[in-house]
C-alpha cells in the first residue's frame, strides 16, 4: 500500500480524479513578498539640529502631560462580535466539548484517529462495518450517499454495520451544521462520525487522496477490502460496493472487479 504524502492543508482544492469526479485535496503555501526597506538621511546645520532637539524636549513634556489626562478616560469594553469565530479548537470525545446536537435522531460525533479505530469494530453481533469517507464539499459523495444508507437499510439486519466518515472541517460551525443538515435529509440513521483531525492529517492516516471512498472491517475491526479513487483508470462504483458487501456477507471472498475499458 503506498502511502501518500502532503505539504500541511492550507488551500482546499477540488478535483477531477475519475469520469464521474472525485474530490481530493492539494496544498499550496503562499509567500507574501516582504516591503522594501527606505533610505533616510539628513543635511541639518548644526544649529538646525540643536533647536530641533530642544523642540523634541518641550513636545515630549507636552505630550507627558496629554498622555496622564487621556489615560484616566476608561477604555470601551471591545465588542462582543469583534471576537474570533473559531477561537477555540475542536476537542476530542470526552473533552469540555458541548455534545453533538441530535435531530430527527441523527448526530455528527467528532472522533479522533484512534476513537474511529474503535467504532470501526463490528458491535452488537454485526459481522462487517461499511465507513462511507465523504464531505459536503464533495458533490459526489452526495451524489452516491443514498446508496450508503440504502446498504444500512437492506444490509443491517444481515450483519453490516454502516458508518459515515465525514471529512468536514470541525472548527468550521458552517460546515458541521451542513453536514448534519445533510445526513437528516438523507434520514442517515447510522453512525454518522466527523474527524476531530486536521484534515491533511486525516487523508493521511486513511492513505487516501480523494473521496468518496469505502473501506470495509471485518468483526476484529481489521479492514479487509477498500474502495478509492487512488487509480484514475480503476475507479469504483456503489454497485461493486454492495456486490463487495454481499459476498462478504455470503462467506464469500470480494470478487475481482474488471477495470473499465481504456478509451
Amino acid at each position: 500500500m503506498i502511502r501518500l504524502h502532503r505539504k500541511p492543508l492550507f488551500t482546499l482544492v477540488f478535483a477531477a480524479v475519475a469520469a464521474w469526479s472525485g474530490c481530493g485535496v492539494e496544498t499550496t503555501m503562499p509567500i507574501a513578498p516582504g516591503a522594501a526597506p527606505s533610505a533616510t538621511s539628513s543635511t541639518n546645520t548644526p544649529d538646525e539640529v540643536r533647536s530641533n532637539i530642544a523642540r523634541a524636549e518641550s513636545d515630549e513634556k507636552t505630550g507627558d502631560a496629554s498622555e496622564k489626562t487621556v489615560s484616566a478616560v476608561p477604555e470601551a469594553p471591545a465588542a462582543e462580535d469583534s471576537k474570533p469565530a473559531h477561537a477555540v479548537e475542536p476537542k476530542a470525545l470526552g473533552g469540555v466539548a458541548a455534545a453533538p446536537a441530535v435531530t430527527d435522531g441523527i448526530k455528527l460525533t467528532p472522533a479522533k484517529w484512534d476513537e474511529y479505530l474503535a467504532y470501526v469494530k463490528p458491535k452488537d453481533g454485526k459481522k462487517f462495518t461499511l465507513v462511507d469517507a465523504w464531505a459536503t464539499w464533495c458533490a459526489p459523495c452526495k451524489e452516491n450517499f443514498p446508496h450508503v444508507v440504502e446498504m444500512h437499510e437492506k444490509y443491517g439486519p444481515k450483519g453490516l454495520q454502516v458508518i459515515s466518515l465525514s471529512m468536514d472541517d470541525l472548527s468550521d460551525a458552517k460546515a458541521v451544521k451542513e453536514a448534519t443538515d445533510f445526513l437528516v435529509s438523507q434520514k442517515a440513521v447510522i453512525t454518522n462520525l466527523i474527524m476531530n483531525e486536521s484534515q491533511d492529517v486525516a487523508f493521511d492516516k486513511l492513505e487516501i487522496s480523494a473521496i468518496p471512498s469505502v473501506f470495509i472491517f471485518d468483526a476484529q475491526g481489521k479492514e479487509v477490502h477498500r474502495f478509492t479513487l487512488e487509480d484514475p483508470n480503476d475507479q469504483f462504483t456503489y454497485a461493486q460496493v454492495e456486490q463487495a458487501v454481499e459476498a462478504l456477507l455470503a462467506g464469500k471472498p470480494v470478487p475481482k472487479f474488471a477495470k473499465p475499458a481504456a478509451k
